[in-house]
């Protein structure tokens, strides 16, 4: 029987506590095994924070629970630590509001002439584009925060030092081809701290700053700059794949919403809808493709109601990922209930088995329906 691997996408910090919720219902309701018992782990952006929990053996019970208080093991989450101002560019801010107020008057009074327009506009571009290069949040807290935890008990920062397999997936910003992200985990690139990975997979441009690695940690002795490591690839199933996956679970957050008409635009939303829509198309063509291409391996998506405009938050909304846990949390339980024997119309998407029960008893898992009182009892049918 191959491996089973765990794929968890990026959304921010909602998107990583939509996974938390989601796993957790899966984890209850798998009777001979657990989510901790995966062989492989692998995380894009946000959901690369919470891989590498999962890979460093932390109960999802515990994970989720540490969405609301601290735990045995956990820190209560707080976003402003973990997230940490970029203290150069706040300077540089402070900077450019000393820029001379006249000046930039005359300029905009004046922007009937091209030339005054022209430079006004190509210095005002410039500046924007150079503050949001450089991202607003360091990311240095998320590195310290884990690096913390990968500290204690039985606990490594160390890729080679895992008993399950991780992959952490980021953008390397001078490679001119960008098909593929780079892999920590793989060979070549596992020397790298894990908690150095999970930053630089987390770096997504104008929010984050771009996550420097130093040269000596590769083998070509060369630094390197990552950005965010759903830029390119939404999943990369490939890689787990290529690493001897037969069983993939994967938990997409992100996906656009349904609406009435003009409210995405009303509401502004226009950006986000756009980019949800991008990641959502370009994940189930890949999956389709991998389908075909290979048909003996199963692929498994959870996703959102597209209907739920409550999980059409800023991603970065920080204090909602107690309420977005639970709600995936539900939502998930629902639908294990709902499509237990046929998955018809449905947010778990696979393309071939017709129902879970026959497709996790495949690869060895007893999957357990909730029970329509536990439903009813729970108000999911609001979810």
């Amino acid at each position: 029987m191959g491996k089973k691997a765990i794929i968890l996408c990026g959304g921010g910090f909602l998107g990583a506590a939509y996974e938390i919720g989601t796993l957790k219902a899966l984890n209850q309701q798998m009777q001979n095994f657990s989510i901790n018992k995966f062989d492989i782990y692998q995380g894009l952006s946000a959901g690369a924070f919470v891989a590498s929990l999962l890979a460093n053996q932390l109960p999802i019970d515990e994970i989720y629970a540490s969405l609301f208080n601290d735990t045995k093991n956990v820190k209560m989450f707080n976003g402003m630590k973990l997230q940490k101002f970029n203290l150069d560019l706040l300077l540089k801010l402070a900077k450019i509001s000393l820029f001379p107020a006249k000046k930039f008057i005359d300029w905009t009074l004046d922007m009937k002439n091209p030339i005054s327009f022209e430079f006004a506009y190509n210095l005002i571009f410039d500046m924007g584009e150079k503050i949001l290069s450089e991202g607003i949040h360091s990311g240095r807290g998320l590195e310290l925060y884990l690096k913390d935890l990968f500290s204690k008990d039985s606990r490594t920062d160390d890729f080679s030092k895992l008993e399950k397999e991780l992959y952490i997936c980021a953008t390397d910003t001078d490679n001119g081809e960008l098909t593929e992200p780079i892999v920590f985990g793989n060979k070549n690139y596992n020397n790298v701290p894990i908690s150095l990975a999970v930053k630089a997979s987390c770096s997504l441009p104008g929010y984050f700053e771009p996550t420097i690695i130093p040269g000596k940690y590769f083998s070509d002795n060369c630094l390197k700059c990552f950005t965010d490591g759903a830029l390119n690839n939404t999943t990369y199933i490939q890689n787990v794949i290529n690493n001897g996956a037969e069983f993939i679970i994967c938990i997409n957050p992100l996906r656009p919403i349904k609406t009435s008409p003009g409210k995405i635009l009303s509401e502004g939303k226009i950006l986000q809808q756009s980019l949800r829509a991008a990641n959502h198309s370009r994940l189930h063509h890949s999956l389709i493709n991998y389908k075909i291409k290979y048909p003996h391996i199963d692929i498994l998506l959870f996703e959102p109601s597209k209907n739920d405009w409550g999980l059409f938050e800023n991603p970065q909304k920080s204090e909602k990922m107690g309420e977005i846990a639970e709600r995936s949390y539900k939502f998930t339980l629902k639908q294990i209930f709902l499509n237990h024997t046929e998955m018809k119309e449905s947010y778990i998407k696979h393309y071939g088995h017709n129902s879970l029960e026959e497709l996790f008893k495949k690869h060895g898992i007893q999957l357990m329906r909730p029970s329509h009182e536990e439903i009813l009892s729970k108000n999911y049918n609001n979810i």
